[in-house]
């Protein structure tokens, strides 16, 4: 199952809960999630969730492509570690109730802060 979400209600939970760790202006878009083995359950092929991530305070870093995956019947990866192509930001599958039913925690490092 991959399902491709609305930006804006996944951009409005992001910011809401984003909004406890760090302040400014970002963009979450491109958003997909996909579970193969909730559709198919012989399905081999590995879940994923993946994203764009954009600080729109820095204007010279591009959007990151943030992503995720793990193999079927092994839960989400449990550590921030090389989840976003860019060490300014990661995130954490925080819960995992399928495609329909999950959580993500983000992280920021401001480049005025490293």
């Amino acid at each position: 199952m991959r399902t491709p979400f609305n930006n804006l209600g996944l951009l409005l939970a992001a910011c809401f809960v984003g909004s406890l760790a760090f302040s400014g202006d970002f963009n979450i878009t491109n958003v997909v999630v996909s579970s193969p083995f909730q559709v198919d359950p012989t399905s081999t092929q590995p879940s994923f969730v993946a994203f764009f991530f954009a600080d729109q305070d820095t204007a010279s870093l591009d959007p990151v492509n943030c992503a995720a995956s793990w193999a079927v019947g092994l839960s989400p990866p449990n550590s921030y570690q090389e989840s976003c192509q860019n060490e300014t930001f990661a995130f954490l599958i925080t819960s995992w109730h399928g495609v329909q039913n999950f959580s993500i925690s983000l992280r920021h490092t401001y480049i005025d802060h490293k």
